[in-house]
């Protein structure tokens, strides 16, 4: 800062100075405002529902036939069949009609199939995709010879308006798992392709 003859601070000094903290006030701020808003207010979520247990309906239990449906997140339920031999999975919200014979994702059951609970992902409070994991019998041709080898994954699922459909899987036996799945069902979105419903 300058000063006068006398040694005090002059006047048009301390002026100028002022008028140059104020503007770095302002740019701090503006700086500030933008760093907050390259954030996302809310990060995803998740909330976990059991695929068995006293809150689930039975639909249909008439020999090798199992249905059931148990609640998810939100408005959504997670509908499960087991015949066996093929093992099916549908997701549909509250008050659409599941139909055993319908499932969107089907696959060739294991001895144990289905987790003990779907993790949901939900984005500013609504779910929009869901992960369960899940065993798969994998058919191969060894020496001209079918056998079957067992596949524990993380199957990713998108919600869509009336079901939900697979966008892809994360094998269970990768470092962090559990995190590459949840990235990819966080990444789901209208332009996210559905895979196949048959899962071989």
């Amino acid at each position: 800062m300058l000063l006068n003859k006398q040694g005090f601070p002059s006047i048009s000094a301390a002026v100028a100075d002022n008028c140059v903290a104020k503007r770095a006030g302002r740019v701090i701020a503006v700086a500030g405002v933008l760093l907050v808003a390259s954030f996302p207010a809310v990060a995803n979520d998740s909330i976990y529902t059991p695929t068995d247990g006293p809150k689930c309906v039975t639909e249909s239990n008439e020999g090798e036939l199992a249905a059931w449906n148990c609640p998810g997140a939100g408005e959504y339920r997670a509908n499960f069949v087991d015949t066996g031999n093929i093992v099916g999975l549908n997701v549909r919200p509250h008050g659409i009609k599941s139909d055993p014979n319908d499932t969107s994702i089907s696959w060739r059951g294991a001895r144990h199939t289905f987790g003990k609970q779907v993790e949901w992902r939900t984005a500013n409070g609504k779910p929009i995709s869901a992960i369960l994991r899940v065993w798969r019998n994998i058919e191969k041709d060894v020496a001209g010879m079918a056998s079957f080898k067992t596949s524990e994954e993380l199957l990713v699922i998108k919600l869509l308006q009336k079901t939900g459909c697979r966008i892809g899987s994360v094998s269970a036996h990768i470092p962090d798992a559990n995190a590459k799945a949840r990235q990819l069902a966080d990444s789901a979105g209208p332009d996210t392709p559905c895979l196949a419903g048959d899962w071989d």
